[in-house]
């Protein structure tokens, strides 16, 4: 073989080279990190499944777990408890800028048996500013909190939304794709073949399959990020979440004092 002929084909398997120990590092790296998140040494080794069959998305059921996302989602369920927290306080500073009147009586006598009896009225203060500092404090509190909660709210239903049209579109890319590789395997075989008898040269026979390694390696991607779409919806929608008793949210409490 000449070098002119070989000089692609040497470039291309350098290529194939440098992706290969990237992916190396990336295992490793990830390895690593489920590692840490499981809580154990780095040494350890876990064999994990060649092939991960999830069951297709269902945009239906997947929508349906909107309406009760803030019943499973912790950060939710924590907002919800928050603001039911800071509306009792908005009420007790609302209640203080009462002054609280106590009457009572009070008396006594002295060495000469002089006996003296009156009322007594106790206040407390604020008197003048009717306690607004705090009660403005307590009210921008709650509608924080009220916001953060709606946003969440808005956030996970646009998300979700997306990437159901996402979900949608990578299937029907996934199966151009697979198709397409049947069509590539078949190709390669029959080069395999065709070079064996020397009816190919080696640039048609490396081209051949090279069509096919792409074709494999633009499915794996395609895969993945499918994949993680599905477990960033999981997350959004508290899938496999219990379902929390909670009180009511606060786009039915926000009109209360």
């Amino acid at each position: 073989m000449r070098l002119p002929t070989a000089t692609p084909d040497l470039t291309a398997l350098s290529d194939l080279d440098r992706q290969i120990a990237d992916l190396d590092r990336q295992v490793l790296s990830r390895q690593h990190d489920i590692d840490a998140l499981l809580g154990l040494a780095p040494d350890v080794q876990l064999r994990f499944a060649d092939h991960i069959d999830l069951p297709p998305i269902d945009p239906a059921a997947v929508e349906g777990a909107l309406a009760s996302l803030a019943q499973r989602r912790p950060d939710l369920a924590a907002l919800r408890l928050g603001y039911g927290s800071e509306e009792e306080k908005v009420r007790g500073a609302i209640l203080a800028q009462f002054p609280a009147l106590v009457f009572g009586g009070t008396g006594g006598s002295d060495t000469s048996h002089v006996l003296t009896f009156g009322p007594q009225i106790t206040m407390d203060l604020p008197i003048f500013n009717r306690n607004q500092g705090n009660i403005a404090i307590e009210r921008a509190t709650r509608q924080k909190l009220h916001d953060e909660y709606g946003n969440r709210l808005t956030a996970a239903a646009g998300e979700v939304t997306a990437m159901l049209r996402e979900q949608a579109l990578l299937q029907r890319q996934i199966g151009t794709v697979r198709t397409a590789l049947v069509e590539a395997r078949g190709i390669a075989d029959r080069a395999d073949r065709a070079f064996d008898l020397g009816r190919i040269d080696e640039r048609a026979y490396v081209d051949l399959q090279m069509v096919k390694l792409a074709r494999q390696q633009e499915l794996v991607a395609l895969e993945q990020q499918a994949l993680e779409q599905q477990v960033a919806m999981a997350t959004l929608t508290g899938a496999g979440m219990p379902a929390i008793a909670l009180p009511e949210t606060p786009q039915q409490t926000a009109g209360a004092e």
